[in-house]
Parts: C-alpha cells; sequence; structure tokens
C-alpha cells in the first residue's frame, strides 16, 4: 500500500487548501523517505492526526467515546482565522494505492465538515479507481477501510517518538506486545467467543435448577466488561488529551517566539532588571564612595612616584641636617669649655695650633649642614610617612586595581540593563500575545491536571480489572463443575478448553516468531558492543527478558538511551513484520538521542527494509543537517511547514529546512 496525496482544507493551522504528494519517486526501497520539517506547532501532528481521520472518522480519537466527543473534535480541528473571520468549514483527503492479488486500485477518501445553528455535519466520501464502490452500500464503507488497514494494525506502522520513548523508558512493554499480538492474531475474537461461551454454560446451568452460578457469573462478566470499556474509554481520553497538550504546547512555543520578537522578553524582566539596576547602582556608589576614600588618603602618592621618590630623599636630607646641627651645637659647647680648660694647661703656641684645627673642622661641620629645612618635620612625622607610602604600595595599590576592575563591571552590567529596560515595549503593544500565553498555560495546566486523574482512575481500574478477572477464573471452575449436569454445559466447557489450547499454541507459536523478529531488529540496528543478543517472551505473562551474549540477564534500565530507544524500535520494527502487511511508516518526531553509530544503522538499515514509503516528520533539531546528509540518498522529496505567527496559519513549502522554496 502506498500513501499518495493529501489534501487539507482550513485543517487546523492549514488556512485554505493544501496538498502533499507522499507517493516515492523511483523503483520501490530506492528512495522511500518523505521528509515533513517544522518546527514546534507548525502542524506536524496535525498532519498525523489528518491521515488517521481520514481512514477510522470517529474511532481514530476513540472507538467507545460519545458522538459529541467526535464533533467538537471536528469543530476544534476547523482553522480559527487570526482576522478574527469566521471559518464554518473543514475538508481533508486521502488518497492511498492498494493492491490485491496483482491488481493495483487507487481509493480516495473525502471528509466534509461544516457548522450549522452550532452543530457540525460531517459528510464521508469513498471512491475507488475515481468511482463509487458499486458492491457495497455508503454505511459499509467504514467497515472495509477497518478491513484494508486495521486500527489496531495501524499503531504498528503509525508511530511518533513520545510512543518510542514511552516504550523505551517505561514498563508498558508486556502489556503493548499483549495488545498486539491480540490484533495480530485475531485473538480478541477468539476471546469474546469464550466469554460468551461462559454465558451460555451459566444460562444452561440456570436452566438446570443452578441459577446461583448464572446469577454471579453474569454479574460478574457485566462489572467486568464495564471496567474493560471504562478502561478502553480512559486509554482514547488520555490519548486525545496527550495530544492536545503537544499540540498546545508547540502553540505555546510558537507565541513565545513571537514575545521574544516583540521584545517580551524584555517586558517580563522589567521588574527583575529594575531592581538588578537599583542593586548595580548602589554597588557603584560603594565603590565610588572607597575610591574618594583612599584619594584624600594615601592614594595620591601612588600616581605620582617621583615626586614621592624626592620626598623620601628631602625628608632624608633634612633628618640628617637636624642631627648634624644637633651634632654642631653639642661640639660647639664641648669645645667652648675645652678650649677654656686647655687654656690654662698648654702652651701659648699649642694652644694656638689646637684653635686653629678646632676652628677648621668646626667650618667643615658647617658647611655640611647648610641644607635648609623645608619641612621641618620630627622623627616620628616622617616615620608615618614612610609608612604611609609602604602603606599605598602594599595594600592601597591592589585594592584601587580591585575597586577599578569591579567598578568597570558593574559599568557593564548598568549598561546593559539600562539597554534592556530601553528595549522594553509598551505593554499595549504585546498584551495580546501575553494573553493568548496566560491562556494556553491555563490550558496546559488545566490538560496536565486532567491527564493526572486519568491516570489514576486507570490504575484503580487495572486494579479492579484483575480482581474481577480472578473471580471470573473462580466461576468459570464452578462450572466445569456443573458440566456432568448437562451434556450442553459439558460440550460447551469442552470447547471452551479447545479454544484456550488453541489460543496457547497460536500465541505461543506467534511469539516465537516475534522473538526471532526482534532479535533481526536487533541485529540490524544495534552497534557490536550492544548488549542484547537474546529475547525471551513469557507466553502467559509476556514478560520481555533480554540477555547478553553469555546468557547473563540485562536489565534494560542500565543499558544507554540510546539502545533503549533501539530496543523500542526493533520492537516495534519486529511487531510490524510479524504482521506480514505492507503498510506505509508514518514516523512522527523521529529519534533523538541515538549517537553516530545507531543513527548510521537506521538510516541504511531501518530506512532500506521497513516499508517502500516512510513519511518522516521532524524538526530542524531531530533531523539536523549532519541527520538529513545522511539520509539524502534515501530522501525522493521533502516538504516544510512554515507558521505565520501574524496569520495563526502555516504555509507548506517544497524542500526542508534549509533548502526550502522561498
Amino acid at each position: 500500500m502506498y500513501f499518495t496525496n493529501l489534501k487539507l482544507n482550513n485543517f487546523g493551522p492549514y488556512k485554505g487548501l493544501h496538498e502533499f504528494q507522499f507517493k516515492p519517486e523511483g523503483s520501490p526501497f530506492e528512495k522511500p523517505v518523505i521528509l515533513v520539517g517544522g518546527l514546534n506547532g507548525s502542524g506536524k501532528t496535525k498532519l498525523f492526526q489528518a491521515i488517521k481521520l481520514c481512514l477510522y472518522g470517529s474511532s481514530s480519537i476513540g472507538a467507545k467515546l460519545p458522538i459529541t466527543h467526535y464533533h467538537n473534535f471536528l469543530r476544534d480541528c476547523i482553522h480559527k482565522a487570526n482576522d478574527k473571520r469566521a471559518i464554518i468549514n473543514a475538508s481533508i483527503g486521502l488518497e492511498f494505492e492498494h493492491s490485491t492479488l496483482g491488481r493495483t486500485e487507487t481509493y480516495s477518501i473525502t471528509r466534509n465538515w461544516k457548522l450549522k445553528d452550532d452543530k457540525v455535519i460531517e459528510t464521508f466520501f469513498l471512491l475507488r479507481n475515481g468511482e463509487p464502490i458499486s458492491n457495497m452500500s455508503q454505511e459499509q464503507w467504514q467497515d472495509f477501510l477497518k478491513e484494508l488497514v486495521p486500527p489496531g494494525l495501524s499503531n504498528l506502522f503509525f508511530f511518533d517518538g513520545e510512543k518510542i520513548e514511552h516504550l523505551a523508558e517505561s514498563g508498558t512493554v508486556d502489556n503493548y506486545i499483549k495488545v498486539a499480538l491480540s490484533t495480530l492474531l485475531g485473538l480478541d475474537t477468539i476471546e469474546q467467543l469464550q466469554s460468551d461461551l461462559t454465558i451460555l454454560a451459566a444460562k444452561n446451568a440456570k436452566e438446570l435448577g443452578e441459577g446461583g452460578v448464572h446469577d454471579k457469573l453474569v454479574g460478574i462478566l457485566e462489572k467486568k466488561g464495564e471496567v474493560e470499556e471504562r478502561i478502553e474509554q480512559l486509554e482514547q481520553e488520555l490519548a486525545s488529551k496527550n495530544s492536545n497538550l503537544d499540540y498546545v504546547n508547540g502553540q505555546m512555543e510558537n507565541w513565545e517566539l513571537k514575545l521574544s520578537s516583540q521584545g517580551g522578553k524584555y517586558y517580563e524582566k522589567r521588574e527583575s532588571n529594575l531592581e538588578k539596576l537599583s542593586s548595580v547602582n548602589k554597588e557603584l556608589d560603594l565603590v565610588k564612595e572607597e575610591v574618594r576614600r583612599h584619594v584624600t588618603e594615601t592614594f595620591p602618592f601612588l600616581l605620582c612616584p617621583s615626586i614621592t621618590a624626592s620626598l623620601l630623599d628631602r625628608l632624608k636630607t633634612e633628618e640628617e641636617q637636624k642631627t648634624i646641627k644637633s651634632a654642631d651645637a653639642a661640639i660647639g659647647d664641648f669645645s667652648q669649655s675645652l678650649s677654656l680648660e686647655l687654656e690654662t694647661k698648654l702652651s701659648k703656641t699649642a694652644y694656638k695650633q689646637f684653635q686653629a684645627t678646632l676652628k677648621k673642622q668646626k667650618k667643615n661641620l658647617t658647611s655640611a649642614g647648610s641644607v635648609s629645612l623645608t619641612h621641618d618635620l620630627s622623627h616620628s612625622e616622617i616615620t608615618n610617612i614612610h609608612g604611609w607610602i609602604e602603606q599605598s604600595h602594599a595594600q592601597i595599590k591592589p585594592r584601587m586595581e580591585q575597586l577599578a576592575t569591579q567598578f568597570e563591571s558593574l559599568l557593564r552590567q548598568k549598561d546593559r540593563l539600562s539597554m534592556a529596560l530601553k528595549r522594553v515595549p509598551r505593554k499595549e503593544g504585546i498584551g495580546e500575545t501575553i494573553a493568548k500565553l496566560i491562556a494556553l498555560s491555563e490550558k496546559t495546566g488545566s490538560l496536565q491536571t486532567e491527564i493526572e486523574n486519568l491516570e489514576l482512575e486507570l490504575a484503580v481500574l487495572n486494579e479492579e480489572l484483575v480482581q474481577y478477572q480472578r473471580e471470573e477464573e473462580r466461576s468459570s471452575k464452578d462450572l466445569d463443575d456443573l458440566a456432568k449436569l448437562g451434556t450442553g454445559i459439558s460440550l460447551n466447557r469442552k470447547v471452551n478448553k479447545v479454544l484456550e489450547e488453541y489460543l496457547a499454541e497460536r500465541r505461543s507459536s506467534r511469539l516465537d516468531i516475534l522473538e526471532e523478529n526482534i532479535v533481526t531488529s536487533i541485529d540490524d540496528l544495534a552497534r557490536k558492543d550492544d548488549l542484547i543478543r537474546k529475547i525471551h517472551i513469557d507466553p502467559d505473562t509476556y514478560t520481555i527478558e533480554t540477555t547478553d551474549q553469555f546468557g547473563t540477564t540485562i536489565n534494560r534500565k542500565h543499558i544507554s538511551a540510546g539502545e533503549r530507544q533501539i530496543f523500542a524500535v526493533a520492537l516495534l520494527w519486529a511487531l510490524a513484520r510479524t504482521a506480514r502487511r505492507d503498510l506505509p511508516f508514518i514516523i512522527d518526531t523521529p529519534l533523538s538521542r541515538l549517537d553516530s553509530k545507531h543513527r548510521e544503522n537506521f538510516v541504511n538499515k531501518f530506512l532500506t527494509k521497513a516499508s517502500p514509503q516512510l513519511i518522516i516528520f521532524s524538526t530542524d533539531t531531530e533531523v539536523d543537517q549532519a541527520f538529513y546528509n545522511q539520509l539524502g540518498d534515501y530522501i525522493s522529496h521533502s516538504y516544510h511547514l512554515d507558521y505565520d505567527q501574524t496569520t495563526a496559519s502555516t504555509t507548506v513549502r517544497k524542500g526542508y529546512f534549509w533548502g526550502a522554496e522561498a
């Protein structure tokens, strides 16, 4: 089967008519990839929804949901024009080729809906080779499509990165295999037959006077059925809520980008930036105050080192001059007293020689102390000056360097904050954007709360279901004990046991095939040093046991994120292989955690073997330039979804992000 064409008209973010050609060019598997690129919120998930909506109608969002839910969903899918003009109609169309017994036929599905008197009116058309299908009524069209592409199987071929993440990270793999195998083998039909036989046996028991067994079993089955139906509804609601949450988150990203382009980030940080600016100004004042204090104290010594050196020399000279003067005065007094004493003791000739020598020495001393005292400072004052100058070099200089660096940094912060505040737009200019973001944020919170409540209710119901299953088993044993009362009951229980044995044998044989396919898929995708080498699935619990080449059990929680993703992809691929149905693969948001080797295997092995048609929806970070280059040889053609905030609509262009047509 090939999807050949998808048309959207006023669907989601797609205003007006948009068309996608999905059939790959060339021979099968030559260029199987159709790449659709777009940022979050641009409409990739809506394309995914459109394909399933075309195929399955109301059951695409839940098999047993009220029709009002479906109509509300259709209403929400109509494009909301940003110019406030109401759009009341939308349509989607899917064309695909399907081959049976060597004959290829083209089918066209069209779904139109419009609003009339606050009601949703839907029309549905199905053509084969351009003509209405003559051998079936319009009421049978939907059942026919479900036979061509069973909804249960579509989950094996249409999957997104989040499903892979969920399978890779959580413990839901076992239940997923159980549900998938049930769809593949038609086990749900056989299980329903067993349930019907059990009810029939209970009726026979009642006719034979064992009404208690009948009433008890019927009551258990009714309650079990109600719980199962409620679980199915909740799971569908949960899937719908998660899908809506993804869409709302994408819209929030787009509006946040718009807010950023409008200067919204500056507006959001206005109060914070004002507080920061006030703090920076206070720090600047403290720095200035300290600088002023140092400038009025010892810092000037550092500004004129030559003058400071001259001052120290002058102070040294003046201190020496004072010492000389003090010595001169002391020597004068001493020489006078000595002269008086020697005058009477020496001869006149010797006394004259003594006086001449004393006069000469006094003259020399006086000439050495002829420097004038400019400062005339005491020794303690000179010592203080020396201390101040030494302090200015040892402490004030590095401190002033720190203050200068701090001052420059604070000035840069002040300039940056001032510039950011100048860029703050007026509130009325971004009011609509902020209001939209607030509304989306509230919707996100509401959806998250609803999802949490659904998950909690599901957990409680699953526990109830286990209890009812145990009670059903006990009641079934009571029926087995009553088999001797009548041939009808006896035959009924024998048939039921035969069905149980058939189920077990069929389940076991398909599990063997699935195990082989999982190992084959892992071998194709894994690196040589990856751990998982063998798979075993328990036929009763569906628990998967993974072992390495030495037979040692591997705890999948302890392997790398990339290996867990490879395991999840291998599981989906193996289930698809086991289904043996020729369907396209649609992958919404590819694998982001794969290293280069795993990615290379994904490209060269999965893309060349999985299907002759792979439609991949991606952002520019999931399939980046490097990944795109690896995909290059396998890409048939590409589309780029460009969402415009001003018109709130998406434009479709040929080519990927960096090669899209203008």
